[in-house]
């Protein structure tokens, strides 16, 4: 006759008794809303962030027709045999430090844009964390204290 613990399974379904004692409905009920509100949470966050790539993109195209508008106009103030050689290099520097300039701004409202953003998710994501850590804390005194 072969060994009896031979035979035997490795895995052994847990008893069902048990695991009904173990996470009692209303635990349960408290897990999956504490899962829930975290989805929730990441849902938001993703939203915002998506639209907060959307405000920066528009507002990235806005600098670029900006930039061309201007260039475009410069350019054709360049061609105009109108005053001196020396007269249009000097507009044209003028022209340049003002885009200079000007792109250095854009710059960094996209980027305080972004920071801004990111924080705000960020902030969202961190709080709900800890709220989430909170409430599994109290089930799982409820469930030891219960």
């Amino acid at each position: 006759m072969a060994d009896e613990s031979a035979e035997k399974s490795e895995f052994v379904a847990p008893d069902k008794a048990s695991d009904m004692n173990r996470f009692p409905g209303p635990q349960i009920e408290a897990m999956l809303a504490n899962q829930r509100k975290n989805t929730e949470t990441m849902a938001q966050a993703s939203w915002l962030l998506l639209d907060g790539i959307q405000a920066l993109w528009r507002r990235q195209l806005d600098f670029v027709q900006e930039s061309f508008q201007g260039f475009t106009a410069l350019a054709g103030n360049f061609d105009q045999p109108t005053g001196s050689l020396k007269g249009r290099v000097s507009e044209h520097v003028q022209y340049s430090k003002q885009i200079f300039e000007k792109n250095y701004a854009n710059a960094r409202e996209t980027a305080k844009m972004a920071t801004e953003v990111i924080d705000t998710a960020t902030s969202m994501l961190n709080r709900r964390f800890y709220e989430a850590l909170d409430e599994m804390s109290r089930i799982r005194e409820g469930e030891t204290h219960g």
